[in-house]
């Protein structure tokens, strides 16, 4: 790992501590990671954004399945079970490095 994929993962786990997000997928045990609701951007809500989705900012390392987050897993967040509906593994990568998956969730 390169010393600036580093230094921004360790900023990722610093500044993800407001919130912690419960994921769960069918026959895996749940997995509580750091991570944080955030709005969407003008651009992005003319460009298709559903009414009720949220993007989620979810900590990679956190994730201790198998296989990684992946469209059809669920996110409990403040007592709501959402459904994820797109992951994006590679926005927030840093030199090849992946710090946070950003994902857009809402309901089933």
């Amino acid at each position: 790992m390169t010393p600036r994929a580093r230094r921004m993962k360790s900023a990722y786990q610093r500044n993800l501590t407001g919130q912690r997000i419960t994921l769960r997928r069918k026959g895996e045990a749940d997995c509580l990671a750091r991570g944080r609701v955030v709005g969407f951007s003008e651009a992005e809500i003319v460009g298709g954004v559903q009414e009720g989705q949220r993007k989620l900012i979810v900590y990679a390392p956190d994730v201790t399945w198998a296989e990684p987050l992946r469209e059809g897993d669920h996110a409990l967040i403040d007592g709501t079970e959402l459904y994820i509906n797109t992951v994006d593994d590679q926005k927030r990568r840093v030199d090849g490095v992946l710090v946070a998956y950003e994902a857009t969730a809402g309901g089933r």
